[in-house]
């Protein structure tokens, strides 16, 4: 029992030790407690103490800030206000000053004005004077003039009253002798009679001619040719005479009244065999001195006029069409997308000409905006959004005339309004190359390359920070991870500046950049890149060529591979789209996309970019089409105005020059004519000629279809090839003409089988070419043959030396003229070429 009694008691303080112990623990557990409670409360009233601080501080340091943006903004506006005042009174001064010099030149000008009104008086009265000596050694002139002319028509009347009464003397003579005869005759005289007549008012024509020209010359050379004018006639008539005598009847036969035209017939050789050169006597016509051929001088200077006209309007509409279309705006060509972005949470926007392309998060086309919509007349360049979901861009905005707003300027656009307002309060004159959006606060980073500055705005557009760097000239920033990258002007790297605002602009790395595909390809220039997908994607390009790539670098900017692009590409700008990366070329409407890995997928085609540019593209080429073929015809119409306003102030000339006179009759002297051989092989000359030029065509054709020409090229060389067939063909098929020989004189019988007969002074050549009035015919040559070279070198040639070697621009009129075979041949030829060229034109306009 003692013993039980002691254990329990053994118990009892155990169990008072252990609860001793708890509440021991228990007590120190709640000091602890007290001290953390204590500690923490102190630690959170020294942290709210130095909150306050700092909020005392940041409000302190904002106050003075704002203070002293304030006091330079007044200092500021007081420099401004003095400049203004000190700008106001420089140019009230100037403005006294040019008005005193103006007093003064005016003053001087008024004197000036008396001593020259003075001086032309002086020179007024002495001109005149001048004037009234000349009137009066005008007069003196005109006075002797006349007296030397009435002396001239009276010796003129004197002549021609001998001459009237020497022919009447041999008209008796003649009448006597025929007398008998015209009674006989007097039927056959009656259908000779119109032809007489004819041939009298010809002969009274060119005796008025005659003495026109005889003015002209000196006496001796007058005298002499009115004696044998004389001669020849009372050759003629004794001949007549001599002939009727023979006759043993009466009997009718042509008329016996001979003019000047008649020649001597001669003795009849002929042995009656048609010669090879010959042609049909029955189906020539002579040429005629008709009433058109007198007025063509004064019909050609009337075309002339026209034709100048005609060159004056064309040129005036030229000059109003050149006008217009530099005035009016241009249908802008587009090919594809020119700028993009990606919306928050929506798709890509594709800036196409005048028009935002919107797209939804799979692509497709969701609406579209146009610049007289957003209240813009341009945007290019970088694209972004803020945080807000404003669209940041670079662009001109609407009335910029009106405005004075640069060309360069910051647009904020609300897309859901829509419209566009600018954002530039402290750098209105500045040009923004490109800027950058800090998606935490929206404040902005503006590059202007031409001061070599990088700016911090706030989202308004004020200026917080500047610095001055070595800027490339296509800067493009990219922010990431508290850092800002831009390509580097110096080399194929990236620059690694900071953008806070303690030390902004401090570059902090140079990372150089060298795939070996873009060393080995000379592409030593960062054009764009980006961050997206866990890897770092640049465009590098040679400056040189122009060639250029994409190449992925990891984190690290450790080179991982190069981004295979479709063939012919020139990537413009990297886009991110979610994990895709979109490569753009404003070339092509597709926008290339790649995976994460780099590995190409499909396509991006936007319906409405498709759309856009099939309108632009139908809407340039209809506007081209038209301003080319106004622009065309007033260009050929001006240049063919002028050709023919030249060509008829040439046939003027060439007409004015000489007189034309009808040719005479050739049937009493047939048999005596000696014609000229045509040759004898001139289709075989022809056939050769024509296997010739179409060997060397289809030559050509073939070299054309081997390199690849286009449908237009080959239809202009088709029309210069055609042109030159069609005049051969021409060639070969007209008839030549014929040439003939007689008593020291050319017939001649051009390809119309009109004949003209005369020689010396009234024969005209120039090469090849025999002319007699509006008869031309071509002797041929080692190029293109027609008659025989033999018979041409020793008949017709002396005869034809003996003539005038005119010029080419009266060859050039006469062939003209009478649309001469060889004129037609070069004409379809030239016209050939022509439309070539115009074809070729067409294409490269």
């Amino acid at each position: 029992k003692a013993l039980e009694e002691e254990r329990k008691r053994k118990e009892a303080e155990e169990a008072a030790r252990r609860k001793a112990l708890e509440e021991e623990r228990k007590r120190k557990e709640a000091e602890q407690a007290a001290r953390r409670k204590a500690a923490e409360e102190e630690a959170k009233r020294k942290a709210a103490e130095e909150a306050a601080r700092r909020k005392a501080e940041e409000q302190a340091r904002k106050a003075a800030e704002a203070a002293r943006r304030k006091a330079e903004k007044e200092e500021a506006r007081r420099k401004a206000a003095e400049e203004a005042a000190r700008r106001r009174a420089e140019e009230k001064a100037k403005k006294e000053e040019q008005a005193a010099r103006r007093r003064a030149e005016k003053e001087e000008a008024r004197l000036r004005a008396e001593e020259e009104a003075a001086m032309r008086a002086a020179q007024q009265a002495e001109l005149e004077r001048q004037k009234a000596e000349e009137i009066a050694r005008e007069k003196a002139v005109q006075a002797e003039a006349r007296r030397k002319a009435a002396e001239e028509a009276a010796r003129r009347r004197e002549q021609l009253a001998e001459t009237k009464r020497r022919q009447a003397e041999q008209a008796a003579k003649e009448k006597a002798r025929k007398e008998q005869a015209r009674k006989e005759a007097e039927q056959a005289a009656a259908r000779e009679q119109e032809r007489l007549q004819a041939e009298k008012q010809a002969q009274e024509q060119r005796e008025k001619e005659a003495r026109e020209q005889a003015r002209r010359k000196a006496e001796a050379a007058r005298r002499e040719q009115e004696a044998h004018r004389r001669a020849m006639e009372e050759q003629a008539v004794q001949r007549a005479a001599q002939e009727l005598s023979r006759q043993p009847s009466l009997k009718p036969a042509a008329a016996k009244v001979k003019t000047r035209l008649d020649l001597p017939q001669g003795k009849r050789t002929g042995s009656g065999r048609r010669q090879p050169g010959a042609p049909n006597l029955y189906s020539l016509r002579p040429f005629r001195n008709t009433a058109e051929v007198k007025s063509r001088v004064a019909s050609s200077r009337q075309s002339m006029r026209r034709y100048l006209a005609i060159a004056a309007l064309a040129l005036a509409g030229i000059l109003v069409l050149s006008g217009a279309r530099i005035s009016l705006p241009t249908v802008t060509a587009v090919t594809g997308a020119s700028g993009t972005v990606v919306a928050p949470g929506q798709g890509p926007i594709l800036l196409a000409g005048d028009q935002l392309l919107l797209h939804d998060r799979a692509g497709m086309g969701s609406g579209q905006l146009g610049f007289d919509e957003l209240g813009v007349e341009r945007l290019a360049g970088t694209m972004e959004f803020t945080a807000s979901g404003d669209l940041l861009a670079l662009g001109e905005p609407a009335g910029k005339a009106a405005g004075g707003a640069s060309a360069s300027t910051l647009l904020r656009c609300s897309l859901e309004t829509p419209a566009c307002s600018a954002l530039s309060p402290d750098w209105r004159d500045r040009t923004i190359d490109t800027f950058a959006v800090q998606t935490l606060d929206d404040s902005l980073f503006l590059v202007d390359t031409d001061s070599g500055e990088l700016m911090q705005t706030d989202p308004e557009g004020n200026i917080i920070a500047t610095a001055s760097l070595n800027l490339p000239p296509q800067p493009v920033i990219r922010l990431r991870s508290g850092l800002m990258f831009m390509n580097s002007a110096s080399g194929p790297a990236v620059s690694v500046f900071r953008y806070d605002t303690n030390a902004f602009g401090e570059q902090l790395d140079e990372i150089l950049l060298l795939p070996p595909p873009a060393v080995e390809a000379g592409q030593q220039q960062v054009r764009d890149f980006l961050w997206n997908a866990g890897s770092w994607w640049v465009t590098m390009a040679n400056p040189e060529t122009g060639s250029s790539g994409v190449y992925r670098f990891d984190p690290d900017w450790g080179y991982q591979g190069q981004v295979h692009l479709a063939a012919d590409t020139q990537p413009e700008q990297l886009l991110a789209w979610g994990s895709k990366t979109l490569v753009r070329d404003s070339r092509r409407i597709p926008l290339q996309r790649f995976n994460a890995s780099g590995a190409a997928e499909v396509p991006l085609e936007s319906d409405l970019l498709h759309t856009l540019v099939d309108g632009r593209g139908r809407m340039r080429m209809l506007t081209d089409m038209g301003w080319r073929g106004a622009g065309l015809t007033l260009g050929l119409l001006f240049l063919g105005a002028l050709a023919l306003s030249w060509l008829q102030g040439t046939r003027a000339l060439v007409y004015k020059a000489r007189d034309a006179r009808g040719a005479a009759p050739i049937d009493d002297i047939a048999d005596q004519i000696s014609w000229i051989d045509p040759l004898p092989d001139r289709e075989k000359w022809f056939r050769r000629a024509n296997l010739g030029f179409g060997m060397i065509s289809l030559a050509l054709v073939l070299a054309a279809i081997g390199a690849g020409v286009s449908a237009i090229e080959m239809a202009a060389l088709l029309l210069a090839l055609a042109g030159i067939a069609g005049g051969l063909v021409l060639l070969q098929r007209s008839p030549i003409g014929h040439i003939g020989v007689v008593q020291g004189q050319l017939l001649l019988v051009d390809h119309r089988a009109m004949y003209h007969l005369d020689g010396d002074a009234r024969l005209q050549y120039r090469g090849a070419f025999l002319l007699i009035d509006d008869v031309a015919v071509f002797s041929g040559n080692a190029l293109l043959p027609a008659f025989s070279p033999e018979q041409v070198r020793k008949q017709v040639m002396p005869l034809a030396r003996g003539g005038v070697r005119v010029d080419r621009k009266t060859v050039l009129v006469k062939l003209l003229q009478g649309r001469h075979p060889l004129a037609q041949s070069i004409g379809i030829s030239v016209a050939g070429l022509l439309l070539g060229i115009l074809a070729l034109a067409l294409q490269w306009w």
